[in-house]
């Protein structure tokens, strides 16, 4: 048995050879699965309902725009056929603590005190909310026929009615820092405008005229941009000749936010492939050196009636072996690894075990092919040539 083996001169060897390429097969693994995760995330990112329309919607930024020049520039805009509809908001980052009226008061001293909301601050235009397909959920939205709306009048979020602990929001009373009261006019559905990995605050729309509107939201046709961009842009050229111009796409900038996500996928898709190719490299090889090393019991067993299948999986086993052992070792770290990442995003995918049993799969299948054929070659070799005395 020694001699056929060869064990006893080759052992030591032979242990570093199958332990590095467990290794390689355990990393290649790892990074198999980190790809599919992190894939999964990008495209739970990007494809996720926001809670709004974010197609065909044109940004323009300018941080000194005063409502009478929005009013202009939005009358000279939709001159164009092209373009659907026009409003404007604030950059969207005044945060401020407010004061929510309690829910029911005189029941207990507690009860009676206004709720403290770390809040988000938006400047809208009228027409926002209908223009960015937001919907109301309770209540109404601004309009010109209520001359109060601009003055005292407010829309909350769906986070909002809840930090305040309100059953019926609307009528409710608001005051921010300036302790000005505001009235709850209705209420707006949550809705995703900053990355996901922001989670949702709760936000205030007013349409206070003190504050400017420093991002201009134009919905425009579908495939409409090469007749619609100059003309936007001579617009804006002509009311506002000293401000520059420039836009995006809000779906663009949406996805634009998910750049590292992109990135990490493309990197570790490619360390996957490089990983797996050296690792079925090592295999091969390992593969090779032990046909050779076993080419006399090889012969010997066809001699003695064993089927080219059945050495063929003889041959294999050991090596798929130390396949299911580098699985052992990457899943559970894999599983581990994924969810302290994920657990960074307030809305993610969830660990589905599926993933793992593919990525095991297809490491499995990538190495028995391997294996397979060199261990079917010398399965088929001639007996006598193996049995001949050298």
């Amino acid at each position: 048995m020694k001699t056929l083996y060869g064990r006893f001169t080759l052992g030591g060897r032979n242990l570093l050879q199958r332990s590095l390429v467990t290794l390689q097969f355990a990393l290649a693994s790892f990074l198999i699965i980190a790809t599919a995760i992190i894939a999964a995330q990008f495209n739970y990112l990007v494809n996720k309902n926001l809670g709004y329309d974010d197609k065909d919607l044109i940004v323009i930024y300018n941080w000194e725009l005063s409502h009478g020049k929005f009013q202009s520039l939005t009358a000279a805009l939709k001159q164009s056929p092209d373009i659907l509809g026009v409003s404007g908001r604030n950059a969207g980052w005044d945060n401020e603590q407010a004061e929510a009226e309690p829910d029911e008061k005189g029941r207990s001293n507690q009860q009676s005190q206004p709720t403290e909301i770390n809040t988000t601050i938006e400047t809208i235009d009228a027409g926002y909310p209908s223009l960015l397909s937001i919907p109301i959920v309770a209540g109404r939205g601004f309009s010109p026929d209520y001359s109060n709306d601009s003055a005292n009048s407010i829309l909350v979020n769906e986070t909002f009615v809840r930090e305040a602990g309100w059953k019926d929001p609307i009528g409710k009373i608001v005051r921010g820092r300036d302790k000005k009261p505001t009235r709850v006019i209705g209420v707006v559905k949550d809705h995703y405008f900053q990355p996901l990995n922001v989670p949702i605050k709760a936000q205030v729309f007013s349409l206070t005229q003190g504050r400017g509107l420093q991002s201009i939201y134009i919905k425009i046709r579908p495939n409409s941009e090469a007749a619609v961009l100059p003309f936007i842009e001579n617009t804006f050229k002509t009311q506002l000749p000293l401000s520059p111009y420039y836009y995006s796409f809000k779906d663009q900038a949406n996805r634009a936010t998910y750049f590292a996500e992109a990135r990490w996928k493309q990197i570790l898709s490619f360390g996957a492939a490089i990983t797996i190719f050296i690792s079925c490299i090592g295999l091969f090889g390992l593969s090779v050196f032990a046909a050779e090393k076993r080419v006399k019991e090889i012969g010997i067993r066809k001699v003695l009636g064993a089927s080219v299948s059945g050495l063929a999986a003889t041959l294999s086993m050991d090596f798929l072996r130390l396949v299911v052992v580098a699985l052992l070792v990457a899943l559970p770290l894999a599983w581990i690894a994924a969810g302290q990442w994920l657990a960074g995003y307030p809305y993610r995918v969830t660990l589905s075990p599926w993933t793992f049993v593919g990525a095991a799969a297809l490491v499995t299948g990538i190495a028995a092919a391997t294996v397979s054929a060199q261990a079917i070659k010398a399965a088929l070799a001639n007996p006598v040539k193996s049995l001949r005395s050298e």
